[in-house]
Protein backbone atom coordinates (compact mmCIF):
# COMPACT_ATOMS: atom_id res chain seq x y z
CA UNK A 1 0.00 0.00 0.00
CA UNK A 2 1.49 3.70 -1.12
CA UNK A 3 1.77 5.56 2.03
CA UNK A 4 -0.21 9.35 1.55
CA UNK A 5 2.00 12.34 2.70
CA UNK A 6 1.34 16.45 3.00
CA UNK A 7 4.48 17.22 1.43
CA UNK A 8 4.71 19.00 -1.56
CA UNK A 9 7.32 19.83 -3.92
CA UNK A 10 8.10 23.83 -4.01
CA UNK A 11 8.48 25.62 -7.71
CA UNK A 12 11.15 27.06 -8.37
CA UNK A 13 10.95 31.09 -8.67
CA UNK A 14 12.74 31.24 -12.40
CA UNK A 15 10.04 28.78 -13.74
CA UNK A 16 7.83 30.24 -16.17
CA UNK A 17 3.97 30.63 -14.97
CA UNK A 18 1.68 29.73 -18.00
CA UNK A 19 -0.29 33.21 -18.06
CA UNK A 20 -2.87 32.23 -20.23
CA UNK A 21 -5.56 32.33 -17.53
CA UNK A 22 -4.72 36.16 -16.73
CA UNK A 23 -6.67 39.01 -18.01
CA UNK A 24 -4.86 41.94 -19.35
CA UNK A 25 -5.66 45.32 -17.72
CA UNK A 26 -5.40 48.46 -20.08
CA UNK A 27 -3.74 51.38 -18.42
CA UNK A 28 -6.90 52.89 -17.90
CA UNK A 29 -7.83 49.72 -15.60
CA UNK A 30 -10.12 48.16 -18.12
CA UNK A 31 -10.00 44.87 -19.23
CA UNK A 32 -10.31 43.84 -23.13
CA UNK A 33 -11.79 40.59 -23.80
CA UNK A 34 -13.09 38.34 -26.46
CA UNK A 35 -16.00 36.32 -26.80
CA UNK A 36 -17.32 34.54 -29.79
CA UNK A 37 -15.21 36.92 -32.27
CA UNK A 38 -16.87 39.85 -30.24
CA UNK A 39 -14.42 42.36 -28.77
CA UNK A 40 -15.26 44.00 -25.18
CA UNK A 41 -14.30 46.38 -23.51
CA UNK A 42 -15.20 46.21 -19.52
CA UNK A 43 -14.33 49.05 -17.42
CA UNK A 44 -12.62 48.07 -14.41
CA UNK A 45 -14.92 49.28 -12.21
CA UNK A 46 -17.78 46.84 -13.52
CA UNK A 47 -16.99 44.02 -10.74
CA UNK A 48 -17.14 46.52 -8.18
CA UNK A 49 -20.73 47.14 -8.28
CA UNK A 50 -23.43 46.47 -5.67
CA UNK A 51 -26.18 45.62 -8.10
CA UNK A 52 -24.58 43.14 -9.96
CA UNK A 53 -23.34 41.42 -7.43
CA UNK A 54 -27.39 41.04 -6.61
CA UNK A 55 -27.78 40.05 -9.84
CA UNK A 56 -25.26 37.24 -9.45
CA UNK A 57 -26.05 36.26 -6.13
CA UNK A 58 -29.97 36.10 -7.75
CA UNK A 59 -28.55 33.66 -10.59
CA UNK A 60 -26.90 31.85 -8.27
CA UNK A 61 -29.91 30.97 -6.37
CA UNK A 62 -31.83 29.94 -9.53
CA UNK A 63 -33.21 33.18 -11.05
CA UNK A 64 -32.45 33.17 -14.42
CA UNK A 65 -34.71 36.30 -15.62
CA UNK A 66 -32.05 38.26 -14.24
CA UNK A 67 -29.25 37.11 -17.19
CA UNK A 68 -29.62 40.26 -19.33
CA UNK A 69 -29.16 42.17 -16.67
CA UNK A 70 -25.90 40.38 -15.49
CA UNK A 71 -24.88 40.77 -18.85
CA UNK A 72 -25.81 44.83 -19.90
CA UNK A 73 -23.96 45.54 -16.56
CA UNK A 74 -20.69 43.71 -17.66
CA UNK A 75 -20.42 44.49 -21.75
CA UNK A 76 -22.40 47.56 -21.14
CA UNK A 77 -25.48 48.62 -23.82
CA UNK A 78 -23.84 48.62 -26.62
CA UNK A 79 -21.69 45.41 -26.92
CA UNK A 80 -25.00 43.92 -25.18
CA UNK A 81 -26.68 44.88 -29.12
CA UNK A 82 -24.06 43.79 -30.59
CA UNK A 83 -23.68 40.00 -28.48
CA UNK A 84 -27.77 39.55 -29.70
CA UNK A 85 -26.74 39.78 -33.06
CA UNK A 86 -24.12 37.51 -32.60
CA UNK A 87 -26.60 35.22 -30.49
CA UNK A 88 -29.27 35.13 -32.61
CA UNK A 89 -30.65 32.16 -34.02
CA UNK A 90 -31.31 33.01 -38.22
CA UNK A 91 -33.87 30.65 -38.40
CA UNK A 92 -36.16 32.88 -36.15
CA UNK A 93 -34.74 35.72 -35.26
CA UNK A 94 -34.17 35.14 -31.44
CA UNK A 95 -31.76 34.91 -29.00
CA UNK A 96 -32.32 31.28 -27.07
CA UNK A 97 -32.39 31.31 -23.01
CA UNK A 98 -29.59 28.44 -23.29
CA UNK A 99 -27.11 30.64 -26.04
CA UNK A 100 -27.35 33.87 -23.84
CA UNK A 101 -26.80 31.95 -20.54
CA UNK A 102 -23.78 30.53 -22.00
CA UNK A 103 -22.33 33.58 -23.55
CA UNK A 104 -22.71 35.10 -19.95
CA UNK A 105 -20.97 32.57 -18.59
CA UNK A 106 -18.05 32.98 -21.43
CA UNK A 107 -17.62 36.86 -20.65
CA UNK A 108 -17.85 35.99 -16.82
CA UNK A 109 -15.18 33.50 -17.43
CA UNK A 110 -13.24 35.66 -19.62
CA UNK A 111 -13.45 39.05 -17.35
CA UNK A 112 -12.76 37.22 -14.15
CA UNK A 113 -11.03 33.27 -14.87
CA UNK A 114 -9.73 33.04 -11.56
CA UNK A 115 -13.24 33.75 -9.44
Amino acid sequence: MAEITTETTAIPDDVKRPADRKVKSNKDGSRTVEVRGLSINVSGEVLDDFELLDDLDALDQGNGTRLPSVLRRLIGVENFKGAMEILRDPETGRVSVESGAEFVSEVLKAVAPNS
